[in-house]
């Protein structure tokens, strides 16, 4: 069964979940750019299916409908439409949104990999060849059959013979940020936001029925007037990068018998990504959605929210988790103290 919740109609049973906000979200679960792109795409242009900006940040949201997509919303993204659209025509085909979320779900290192692979002549720089090599190679769906005219060919070759992955992942991360961005911005209408909106992005709306429990302080942190800021969302999207080097740090806690609380949630993001600014509020956060009622992390459901949210619910082919010396790494942030 699930939960539906809304500010003024109280609890509703739908099933596992508990919606925040009162609208109706449907979860997502890992699917195919393909089964997302027909959902999604709502315009057609000599009988092809295309997305617009608008139904673009629809699917990286799981909304099918959304009352408005604000113009802080779509500014940035429109502006990296231009840069992946082949043809130029303000609309995504399948090819090219398979592109864009090609370049959002791969990481760092999958990248550099790649880059490292195909670098034949070994001058930390591929031709244009290569770059196609790379990028089929990092798709989730390699029979998908790129228009290599126009588009980041045309960006990235139009005045040079070569490209460095520096340039490369310069771009790659500046689409993830401006992305991010839009998310927040679809809820909010400047960069100070509602715990509620959280909700609406990470979980599509919706709280698994297990932490239903705090719903009512999700409500209770926004009648307070508590705000969730857009640079929170983007500490909380970094982390995310850590869900599974995150994941062995829990397990090593919980082999020894111990809860996740607060102390050792934030010596696990120490150890898992230490380069992570990580707030008091952006540890609260977490905790409201996926406190237990002792006060306690559920790791599980967060873990999961993470990865998904990370691929934009999308199935990711897996490559693997390239493995620091985690146990070092640990011990180094155990011996710091709690706090």
């Amino acid at each position: 069964m699930r939960l539906r919740w809304g500010m003024r109609t109280g609890l509703v049973m739908v099933g596992a979940f508990v919606s925040v906000g009162g609208a109706k979200f449907v979860l997502a679960s890992e699917t195919t750019c393909l089964s997302v792109f027909k959902q999604y795409a709502s315009l057609e242009k000599e009988g092809e299916k295309m997305m617009s900006v608008e139904d673009f940040i629809r699917s990286l949201l799981r909304r099918r409908v959304l009352a408005t997509v604000s113009a802080n919303a779509t500014k940035d993204v429109e502006q990296l439409f231009r840069q992946v659209d082949a043809n130029s025509d303000g609309l995504l085909s399948f090819q090219e949104y398979s592109l864009f979320m090609t370049l959002l779900t791969n990481r760092k290192e999958d990248i550099e990999w790649c880059f490292r692979m195909f670098d034949f002549n070994k001058s930390l720089k591929v031709e244009i060849d290569e770059f196609k090599a790379i990028v089929t190679a990092l798709s989730n769906d390699p029979t998908v059959k790129y228009s290599w005219e126009g588009g980041l060919t045309e960006k990235f070759f139009r005045h040079k013979s070569s490209l460095t992955f520096k340039e490369f992942y310069g771009f790659v991360a500046e689409l993830k940020e401006q992305v991010m961005r839009s998310e927040f911005y679809a809820y909010n209408a400047s960069d100070v936001g509602t715990f509620d909106s959280v909700v609406k992005i990470w979980l599509g709306g919706e709280i698994p029925e297990a932490l239903s429990h705090n719903v009512a302080r999700i409500q209770e942190k926004d009648r307070q007037g508590s705000t969730f800021g857009l640079r929170n969302w983007m500490t909380l999207r970094e982390l995310f990068l850590s869900a599974e080097v995150l994941g062995e740090a829990f397990e090593i806690y919980k082999k020894a018998g111990h809860s996740i609380m607060k102390p050792d949630f934030i010596r696990a993001v120490r150890a898992a990504a230490p380069d992570l600014n990580l707030t008091r509020k952006d540890v609260e956060s977490i905790f409201l959605i996926f406190g237990n009622e002792d006060g306690s992390l559920n790791d599980k459901l967060c873990l999961q929210a993470m990865k998904e949210k990370r691929s934009w619910g999308l199935r990711t082919l897996d490559r693997g988790q390239p493995r620091r010396n985690f146990a070092q790494s640990l011990l180094h942030c155990l011996s710091t103290g709690n706090s």
